[in-house]
């Protein structure tokens, strides 16, 4: 049977033919693959996408070399008729199959009941008879509106024989109940996600298309469309005559790439008016969600909808928002385009309602749309109660452009001036003197200025004053923080930049303590979370140093545990925890959060960054890690060498001026612990009680129980760990001599079995790790069932351990085996 008596018959011949293939499509391995196992594992496979994806080329290219008849029919809107439908369908089928077969459907047709649904049984009874399979691809289904023609689909998936396969090719979900086969397995589907084009397929499509492109420009190509195969294609054909195709690219704007017509023609020109327009005004962003669709236009929430239903390429967006919706990038910039041509009035006022939509949910987002709505007054407003944010999180890249948006649009207000200087400043190439200048080229500097230019001066590290006068002696800057006219977004930065001044400098830890405190308040107030969480970092950090370590380490866990992005305000928190694992001995924990403390602080953190990293070096050390004790003593000594303005200078101690030029491990381990009260007050009391311990030996056991009453509270262990070899006979001893804390003093020393195993000691009598904790602690005046429950082992375990210990030592009691083992140098 011919295709021209086919069109006779049901359908113009055009519609029940696969699509020829063009000239210039390149092979899809992955796609096509994917399509293949859809087809082979399932008895309806759909491939779903918005226009211009390559749907049908994917279908039709696969059509080509399966080795399976495939029977093809392309809907149009004249489909949308039950009885054209079936037809259609009779067509279609009867193109792929021998003249015998044929033959059977045709008489079976005529004998059936002239409506849709008796044509369509005695289809699906002629094909249920055969034994080979056969593929039906029912092409462009988003065509088919009516109830009665989805119901002819509906039906034709319902009771489809098992030697028939569909393929239903689609802009979006086919308005069938396909969901039942989803869940139960039978439904195969091809997204756009696997047909948007990668990469190297874009490189081959231009190769097709004779432009020549690497792997970068490729990627670069793929970056601007999506992967989007009709813009590649588009933009491609733009750039194929002439030379340097990858500057070029490089150099188009997503605005620029040529397919609004292809937009309006294969895309809007198919909606309905309402519909249409509203996409135009919905995709002046690249998310859209209900509450912003009604704001945009009156029952916006069920026109987006609508568009989800037609797949108009809307993907689910990773927002707090579960019913938000993101455009695809490069769509959305055409319909822009397409709008400001139309209707620039319209464009405007939807970018002033966007605006006002996202200030208190992505206020950058709101800046920008404020700006592009030409609105400078709110841009100003937006971007002056949330600019604190950004100078905090480090971001200055964007503090920068947000500045440099808002002063576009003819706003010369000083504390945007001021806040681009900052910015300067925290990349460290700025001048503190500009502050100075600011003043006099700003008319209408009032004292919300006035305290800006003097906290962020100081809190910048800088060694030259606001007055653009240096001094040698830094001292905190004095401001009215209770000024009228002053801003609460700025008072609450400045109670941070002041409280961080002042703890960095150890000025007074007290009042810090205080700013910050208040300046988590006013932030919190503000709705400035992470200024707020910037305070309450610098704060536990200024708890750890007063030896606070517990209250220190609680209020980390739960800054750290909250959710939102990491910034370098949290930097501080991190040390927290790193300082107090160290200082506990976990120096495993340590060492994850000091590496995190030096991802996340940023060029305002350099006195973070030189303690994370010196403390860090201790703990490479201890872990005789060379390599990366290494790596970390070079940013010390590079955060030194880059911080003669301030920031770190005061991170190495005063009385080692030679520091900055080569920093050693004595000089790495008082900048880790000059700063923490606890860790210092024990060190310095063990040193005494060493000193001591030859000439008095009970004024050295009183120094060291003293040591022992001020760590054990606080975890702290790594003084003892790092003095062990000087301290383990007095360590041994203090058993003996009595005290408070027998179990600290017991796990001290055989926490240290393994090393002194290496160095020839109890190892060497074959005692097991464990005989050597319990021969320690049978030094002390700990009981059997004491010792039992510190090393958390039954007491009848504890005796076999001892008596274990005396065979070995060939000894008969308790007091034999401490003389014994002191002369074999086991304890």
């Amino acid at each position: 049977m011919s295709v021209r008596h086919v069109a006779q018959v049901g359908a113009p011949g055009v519609k029940v033919t696969t699509p020829p293939l063009g000239l210039h499509v390149v092979p899809r391995p992955g796609p096509t693959a994917e399509l293949e196992a859809a087809v082979a594992g399932h008895r309806v496979a759909a491939v779903v996408a918005p226009a211009g994806f390559g749907k049908t080329t994917l279908v039709a290219a696969w059509a080509a070399q399966t080795g399976h008849p495939v029977a093809w029919l392309t809907l149009d809107e004249a489909d949308d008729d039950p009885v054209r439908l079936v037809r259609g369908l009779e067509a279609a089928v009867a193109v792929a199959l021998p003249d015998a077969e044929r033959s059977d459907l045709r008489r079976a047709a005529g004998a059936a009941d002239r409506g849709a649904r008796g044509r369509l049984d005695a289809l699906l009874v002629g094909l249920g008879a055969r034994t080979e399979p056969l593929v039906l691809v029912v092409d462009d289904v988003h065509e088919v509106h009516g109830p009665t023609a989805r119901d002819v689909l509906g039906r034709l998936v319902r009771y489809a024989p098992p030697s028939l396969r569909l393929v239903l090719v689609a802009r979006a979900d086919p308005g069938v109940p396909l969901h039942r086969l989803r869940v139960e397995g039978d439904l195969g589907e091809v997204r756009a996600v696997s047909l948007a084009l990668g990469a190297d397929e874009v490189v081959r499509v231009a190769a097709a298309a004779g432009v020549t492109l690497d792997r970068a420009g490729g990627e670069q190509l793929r970056a601007l469309t999506d992967g989007w195969a009709v813009a590649v294609r588009m933009i491609l054909l733009g750039v194929a005559a002439g030379p340097d195709v990858a500057r070029r690219l490089g150099a188009v704007p997503s605005s620029a790439v040529p397919v609004a017509d292809y937009v309006v023609d294969e895309v809007l020109a198919g909606l309905p008016a309402p519909l249409g327009a509203f996409v135009l005004l919905a995709t002046v962003d690249d998310v859209i969600d209900p509450g912003l669709a009604e704001a945009l236009v009156p029952g916006g929430a069920a026109l987006l909808d609508d568009c989800v239903a037609r797949g108009l390429f809307l993907t689910p967006a990773t927002t707090p928002d579960a019913t938000a919706y993101r455009w695809h990038g490069l769509f959305a910039a055409q319909c822009r385009v397409l709008l400001s041509r139309r209707d620039p009035a319209a464009l405007t006022a939807a970018h002033r309602t966007v605006a006002h939509h996202r200030r208190d949910t992505d206020w950058p987002a709101a800046v920008r749309h404020a700006c592009a709505a030409g609105d400078g007054a709110l841009a100003v407003d937006v971007l002056q109660a949330h600019w604190p944010e950004v100078l905090v999180a480090g971001d200055t890249t964007l503090l920068r452009r947000l500045c440099a948006l808002v002063v576009a649009q003819g706003r010369r207000d000083a504390w945007l001036l001021l806040a681009q200087a900052a910015a300067d400043l925290l990349d460290g190439r700025g001048d503190p003197t500009v502050f100075p200048q600011i003043q006099r080229v700003v008319a209408a500097w009032g004292p919300d200025d006035e305290l800006l230019a003097q906290v962020l001066a100081s809190a910048l590290g800088s060694s030259v004053g606001p007055d653009g006068v240096p001094h040698d002696a830094h001292a905190t800057p004095t401001v009215d923080l209770d000024a009228v006219g002053v801003a609460p977004p700025t008072r609450a930065l400045a109670l941070y930049l002041l409280g961080r001044t002042e703890a960095h400098e150890g000025l007074d830890p007290a009042t810090a303590a205080a700013h910050l405190a208040h300046g988590a308040a006013a932030a919190d107030a503000v709705g400035l979370p992470t200024v707020a969480s910037a305070c309450r970092a610098e704060r536990a950090l200024l708890l750890a140093d007063a030896g606070e370590l517990a209250v220190a380490d609680a209020l980390a866990v739960d800054l750290l545990a909250a959710d939102g992005v990491r910034t370098g305000a949290l930097a501080p928190a991190h040390l927290v925890r790193g300082l107090v694992a160290y200082w506990q001995d976990r120096l495993g924990d340590a060492r994850a959060d000091l590496e995190d403390a030096l991802a996340l602080a940023g060029p305002a953190q350099l006195a973070v960054a030189v303690r994370a990293a010196a403390t860090l070096a201790l703990v490479c050390h201890a872990q005789d890690d060379r390599a990366a004790f290494e790596r970390a003593r070079r940013r010390v000594e590079d955060a030194l060498q880059t911080a003669d303005t301030g920031g770190a200078r005061h991170a190495v101690p005063a009385d080692d001026p030679g520091a900055e030029q080569h920093v050693s491990l004595d000089v790495l381990g008082r900048i880790a612990t000059s700063h923490c009260r606890t860790s210092v007050d024990v060190v310095a009391v063990l040193q005494r009680a060493l000193a001591l311990a030859e000439d008095d030996e009970h004024a050295a056991h009183r120094l060291l129980e003293r040591a022992l009453d001020v760590a054990e509270p606080a975890g702290v262990r790594r003084p003892f760990v790092e003095l062990e070899p000087l301290l383990h006979d007095l360590l041994l001893e203090h058993l003996r001599w009595g005290s408070a804390h027998e179990a600290l003093v017991a796990s001290l020393v055989a926490g240290d079995a393994p090393r002194r195993a290496q160095r020839g000691g109890w190892g060497n009598l074959d005692l097991t790790e464990r005989e050597h904790q319990v021969l320690v602690r049978l030094r002390s005046t700990m009981t059997t069932t004491e010792i039992a429950a510190v090393l958390f082992v039954s007491t009848n375990t504890v005796k076999t351990h001892q008596r274990s210990i005396y065979r070995k030592l060939g000894v008969a009691g308790r007091r034999d085996a401490i003389r014994v083992a002191a002369e074999r140098g086991l304890l």
